[in-house]
């Protein structure tokens, strides 16, 4: 295709593009997956670590009576927000993998105002 983006293949078109990219650097990609599994594991266990005792504190807090529903609800938003960079990270990490095959997999250099 002339440009990934916007995207103008139909599914089967873009399935035989990606197993001719595929074919061609095989060992990349299932290097790239063997990574993003063990990244995967790695952030599941800092959050099994990390956010399991922050919501069993939070929990208990709404034992508290009248005060405790004002102390959990800011604190679970707070664990929310912090694990937020988690997901975002592994989509910008997945664009960043294409983005080294050529410059039409580049989809941080596109605008969206581009194509109006």
């Amino acid at each position: 295709p002339k440009t990934a983006w916007p995207p103008t293949l139909k599914a089967m078109a873009a399935w035989s593009h990606f197993r001719t990219l595929f074919m061609a650097r095989s060992g990349t990609f299932i290097l790239y997956g063997l990574f993003t599994a063990l990244l995967g594991l790695a952030s599941g266990i800092c959050m099994f670590i990390v956010v399991l005792p922050l919501a069993c504190t939070s929990s208990c807090f709404l034992m508290i009576p009248c005060f405790g529903q004002l102390i959990y609800i800011p604190f679970t938003y707070l664990i929310a927000v912090a694990t937020i960079p988690i997901p975002i990270f592994f989509r910008a990490f997945s664009l960043e993998f294409l983005r080294q095959f050529s410059a039409q997999y580049d989809c941080f250099k596109w605008s969206p105002y581009e194509f109006e």
